[in-house]
Parts: C-alpha cells; sequence; structure tokens
C-alpha cells in the first residue's frame, strides 16, 4: 500500500444495482459522480457487483514475520519505530501483538504465550530485503518467516493460531509516534490477565498513502503516519467487556489522533463525517440522495438523506 496507495484510486470501473432496481457499469464517463463516491466513499448508494481493477506488476514480494517473546517488546518496538521512519516505500509494516491461546491445537512452543511481532512486505528483490531487515534481525527473533512468494502467499506467513475469534475492533489514525506512544502502545497490548484484547497493532502509513493520486475518488489519501487497530474478543461471555476495552485502549492514544477515520477499520458504526472533509462529504450526501432517496441501503457507517 505504500507502493501503489489506496485500492479505491486502482478502480477503473464498477456495476452497481441502485435503490430502484437498475443495473448500472460507472465509470468516469458514465454516472462520474456515482463512480467518484464508489471510490472509497461512504453511504451505499447501492449495492456494488463487480469492479474493474488496474493490476500491478508485482509477481513475487519478499515478506513475513518476525517473533519476539513479549517481554522483549519494548526494545523491539522502539527499534521497529526507528527502523520505519529510514524504509522506503516499498516496504509496508505492521507492529502486533500475538496472543496465542492455551489449545492442544497450538504448536508447543507458542501454545499460551504472547509475542511481539514485526511484519513486512517489500516490493523488491530478496537480497535488498534482507539488508533492510538487518537492524530488526540484529534483535534475534524467535521466530522468522521471511520468504519469496507470490502475492497471494502472504497470509500463509503469518504464524497466528488456527480458526477465528469473532471481535469488536476499532482504531484510531495517528498524526505521529513519539517514543511515549510506543511506551503507551507496549502498556496496552501487555495487558493484565483478564483483558478481552485478542489483537492491538500498529500499521505503518505514508509513502503513496499520503500522497495525492490526482483523479481520485472520495477517499484518495490518508494524511496519517500510522494506523492503531484494536480488537476484544466477541463471543458472547466477553463482548461487552472487550467493547468497554477497546474504548479503554483507544483512550490513551487520543494525544496522538489526528481526528479522522478511517471506515475500513472501523468495525463499530462510525460517524462518516470523520473520513471526509466537509467538501467532499456534501458530494456523498448528494450522491446518497439521487441514488438512494429513501434510504433502502444503511450500512454501519451511514450519509444520510434528511
Amino acid at each position: 500500500s505504500r507502493a501503489y496507495g489506496l485500492t479505491a484510486n486502482s478502480i477503473l470501473a464498477a456495476e452497481i444495482v441502485t435503490a430502484d432496481g437498475l443495473h448500472l457499469r460507472v465509470d468516469a464517463e458514465h454516472e462520474p459522480e456515482l463512480f467518484w463516491s464508489l471510490r472509497g466513499g461512504a453511504g451505499a448508494p447501492g449495492v456494488v457487483t463487480a469492479l474493474e481493477l488496474s493490476l500491478f506488476p508485482v509477481p513475487e514480494i519478499y515478506a513475513g514475520s518476525l517473533l519476539w517473546p513479549w517481554e522483549r517488546a519494548s526494545e523491539v518496538l522502539h527499534r521497529w519505530r526507528d527502523w520505519a521512519a529510514t524504509t522506503p516505500d516499498e516496504v509496508t509494516s505492521v507492529a502486533r501483538l500475538v496472543r496465542f491461546p492455551s489449545q492442544a491445537t497450538v504448536a508447543g512452543p507458542l501454545r499460551g504465550r504472547q509475542f511481539v511481532a514485526i511484519e513486512a512486505a517489500f516490493l523488491g528483490p530478496e537480497a535488498e530485503g534482507a539488508s533492510l531487515l538487518a537492524p530488526l534481525r540484529a534483535l534475534a527473533p524467535a521466530i522468522d518467516t521471511f520468504a519469496v512468494v507470490p502475492p497471494a502467499g502472504l497470509e500463509s506467513l503469518r504464524p497466528d493460531a488456527p480458526g477465528t475469534t469473532p471481535v469488536v475492533r476499532d482504531h484510531l489514525l495517528l498524526s505521529e509516534l513519539p517514543r511515549d506512544a510506543v511506551d503507551t502502545f507496549v502498556e496496552v497490548a501487555g495487558a493484565a490477565p483478564g483483558s478481552t484484547l485478542v489483537s492491538v497493532e500498529l500499521r505503518q502509513l505514508g509513502g503513496a498513502l499520503g500522497r495525492d493520486p490526482g483523479e481520485d475518488g472520495a477517499l484518495g489519501r490518508l494524511d496519517a503516519a500510522f494506523a492503531l487497530v484494536v480488537a476484544g474478543d466477541a463471543t458472547a461471555a466477553a463482548a461487552a467487556a472487550a467493547a468497554r476495552h477497546v474504548g479503554v485502549a483507544l483512550a490513551r492514544f487520543a494525544a496522538w489522533s489526528d481526528g479522522r477515520s478511517y471506515l475500513n477499520l472501523a468495525g463499530r458504526p462510525t460517524d462518516a463525517r470523520t473520513a471526509f472533509d466537509p467538501g467532499r462529504y456534501r458530494r456523498l450526501v448528494a450522491v446518497k440522495v439521487e441514488y438512494d432517496p429513501d434510504d433502502v441501503f444503511r450500512p454501519g457507517h451511514r450519509v444520510p438523506v434528511r
């Protein structure tokens, strides 16, 4: 994403069923305002049934995860923060808590343990990628899954436990990541026993994500430096507590928030006005009024027609 920007900017055309049952193919020349709204917008003016996308020549990626015991989280995360500031746009990385459950399906050395993980993808040759990783590998990770893979192989390099857990999730966009914000991340992610948090991560933004792409849609770029994403266990017994814990965790980072939302990371109903500047939001309202005046489609991130 730091090399090529938001996927919304690569949409060339879309097919959509509108509230009155019309099946439209839209692009820059046909229904241009509707097409504009579908490229990163909100409000659901219809149901998208197909997308045509511009592709990029990426046959292989050097990517993977480095894991250390959670006790080394502060050391590792401060190193990652300094390292991320030096990486080229061809590197996109994530720092996160990995907490493995105490289940027989989890490998013995991982079972019931917490790790700090640095995940990254590099659009370039292995030798250059290995050189870029050297400052992190100098900290001697316990697990190293980096390899040359096709894009479809990225998910196989994340050493999470099998299966899925329902979560309540939310986020903040951070304008900066000073050293005390890293310290706060360690405190929040390494919460005491009884916490319902199952995932806390920092996603590196910048690069093409923050540059004006020119002919963009409703959301052309993200101005933030990092995204903080927090998820809690939303199984029936823990859902209410998880919602509280996620909110408390995000509140700890309020000082570094840029005040905007990125709706793809908002796992709870969110005021869509927080994701767009006023002019773009007014255009989204106008599109919603034109194509869904009776408010048939009501997503979690609503753009009201009245």
